[in-house]
């Protein structure tokens, strides 16, 4: 019988350590997750006194961009998850099944607005999907998927904060949908929110308008 592959999950953060003493152990007592890396945006220390052979914590500013240095710099799992620091996810089962029976697309676990029938939306030649209420992909996708946007525009303020919308954009093609179980956790949608952050609303516009037209050069349209 084939051995299941395992996930290693990336958690970026900004001054939640007490959300992330709830989010650990809620996705580490699944035996499908090998290892979780959280990656610290702020300035103080998120580590606490319970570590785990399965937790590691970085230290770097570079906001959401962090989820892939994360996975290609400190882990060699081919499998990689993501959440976001604000929620607890209750169907990380139902993102990992889906994810394992769907190998070749991004699995991502979304809300739909209420007058939309998937949270998964077409921008462009490509969809455009948040990542930060579960999500799955393979390890190996994550470098040529950004690789004309880094040839194009190098690592800027844009990918630091865009670099979801940027990938699964980029990656031209429709993902699988799974609907989000996510229970706010403090700083949920607060003034923290990254979508709150000045100049948050320019840097996805930004995004959008950069991939759109790479994903155009790239089909030669």
């Amino acid at each position: 019988m084939k051995q299941q592959p395992r996930l290693t999950v990336v958690i970026p953060t900004y001054h939640r350590a007490d959300n992330l003493k709830r989010i650990v152990p809620s996705i580490t007592k699944h035996g499908f997750v090998r290892q979780v890396i959280v990656w610290n945006n702020g300035h103080e220390k998120v580590g606490w006194a319970q570590k785990s052979d399965r937790v590691l914590f970085v230290d770097s500013n570079v906001c959401v961009w962090g989820r892939y240095l994360a996975a290609l710099r400190h882990t060699d799992n081919d499998w990689i998850g993501t959440q976001d620091d604000d929620y607890i996810l209750t169907n990380w089962p139902e993102i990992y099944e889906t994810a394992i029976a769907n190998p070749t697309q991004i699995v991502s676990a979304m809300h739909a607005a209420p007058n939309q029938q998937s949270g998964i939306q077409p921008v462009g030649l490509g969809w455009e999907a948040m990542l930060g209420w579960g999500a799955v992909f393979h390890r190996s996708w994550i470098m040529p998927t950004f690789n004309p946007y880094l040839r194009q525009y190098g690592e800027d303020d844009v990918l630091h904060n865009e670099a979801d919308r940027l990938f699964t954009i980029l990656r031209g093609e429709r993902h699988v949908e799974v609907k989000a179980h996510a229970n706010p956790l403090p700083g949920a949608g607060g003034p923290t929110a990254m979508h709150k952050q000045d100049g948050q609303r320019r840097r996805i516009g930004i995004a959008r308008c950069r991939a759109i037209e790479l994903l155009k050069r790239a089909k030669n349209l």
